[in-house]
């Protein structure tokens, strides 16, 4: 017997401690972890251990995943979100970058 298929997909909230967090739109939990670690530009072998979902809700077509903004795109968010999340991803990564644990280490304790 065949399923009907709704008009609402499943959204899921992916984060991941050096990337930031994705709203990526998948049929299951490796899916998820596969599209966030392409938008993350990472391969996924590299992420996808560390990825933590935050949370899953229905994504609607033409609604932004974060703000619900009806949108015109076939992205899954709308422009200013879009924006918004790279300069996250981009402020993480330049925190990331100048803390102790990502190559500083070893100047730390002097080795």
């Amino acid at each position: 017997m065949a399923t009907k298929k709704t008009e609402y997909d499943k959204c899921w909230v992916v984060t991941h401690p050096d990337h930031g967090r994705a709203y990526v739109v998948a049929d299951n939990w490796e899916q998820a972890t596969v599209k966030a670690a392409k938008f993350w530009g990472v391969k996924w072998r590299d992420v996808a251990f560390f990825c933590d979902l935050e949370k899953t809700m229905e994504a609607r077509k033409n609604v932004c995943l974060k703000c619900r903004r009806i949108i015109y795109t076939k992205s899954e968010l709308c422009p200013d979100c879009a924006h918004a999340l790279r300069v996250e991803d981009e402020q993480v990564k330049n925190r990331l970058r100048n803390s102790w644990y990502l190559g500083k280490k070893g100047d730390a304790f002097g080795t």
